[in-house]
């Protein structure tokens, strides 16, 4: 009887200590998640918990630890991809858009799969946006994957274009509050630049620069861009009310 009793406590300590890990992918199915890239480490490295606050700089999360709590700030230019949890949309529909882009930048540029992958992606993510209604933030980065899938696909078939360039357009005038506006906008500004588009080129990186808590290295590089699109257009630039550039005729 007693030989029992062992195996039955026994049984019950290895079944509660495999209850760990399931309880543990619970709670981090019901987290915000973020993979970013770590400069320290150079890969990619995750951060689960509550996302807290947002914004052109990046990210910040309360994250447990134990008992404690303390806030991880992402900048915007690390971010890989974010997870937002949201009852609207189950974890693994949320996810499937990234699985379609992964499998996108991973196929044979040549093969006939590439394209497929980006259309599936991009169907992918519109039919999640469809579906979002509880949580702003989060439609707002479904909305930032479409418009910038959107120009990928276009490079690769010009009479897009001009659909895709309105999304994005769209896309930046209406979320300056998001970590997402910091790519976009940049996007939007070199791809003004490279079609000629100077004038359309040099107000979307004024726009950059006008972006609360940029971090400074790139507040810099966008004054000196607008600098040098106005010079290109032979025009001078004057000040402008609490601007940062160094331009000034």
């Amino acid at each position: 009887m007693l030989r029992v009793t062992k195996y039955v406590v026994l049984f019950g300590m290895l079944a509660a200590l495999g209850t760990v890990p399931f309880v543990r992918a619970q709670e981090k199915g019901k987290q915000d998640h973020v993979e970013y890239f770590d400069k320290a480490t150079k890969k990619a490295a995750d951060v689960y918990g509550k996302i807290d606050e947002e914004g052109p700089s990046g990210i910040k999360m309360k994250v447990k630890e134990g008992k404690a709590e303390k806030t991880v700030t992402v900048p915007a230019a690390a971010i890989l991809s974010v997870y937002y949890y949201t009852p609207d949309v189950p974890r693994t529909d949320f996810r499937r858009g990234f699985v379609k882009e992964t499998k996108w930048k991973d196929a044979d540029p040549k093969g006939k799969n590439k394209p497929k992958y980006l259309e599936e992606a991009i169907s992918e993510f519109k039919g999640v946006e469809d579906k979002l209604r509880g949580r702003n933030e989060a439609r707002r980065y479904i909305q930032f994957k479409i418009a910038m899938l959107s120009i990928e696909q276009a490079k690769e078939d010009p009479t897009k274009m001009a659909d895709a360039l309105k999304l994005l357009k769209d896309f930046t005038a209406n979320n300056r509050s998001g970590w997402q506006i910091l790519p976009a906008l940049t996007l939007q500004a070199k791809l003004m630049e490279d079609a000629g588009r100077t004038d359309e080129a040099r107000e979307a990186y004024e726009e950059l620069t006008k972006l609360p808590d940029l971090p400074p290295a790139l507040a810099r590089q966008a004054d000196m861009l607008v600098g040098k699109l106005l010079l290109r257009a032979g025009k001078h630039a004057t000040p402008r009310s609490g601007s940062r550039s160094c331009w000034a005729g």
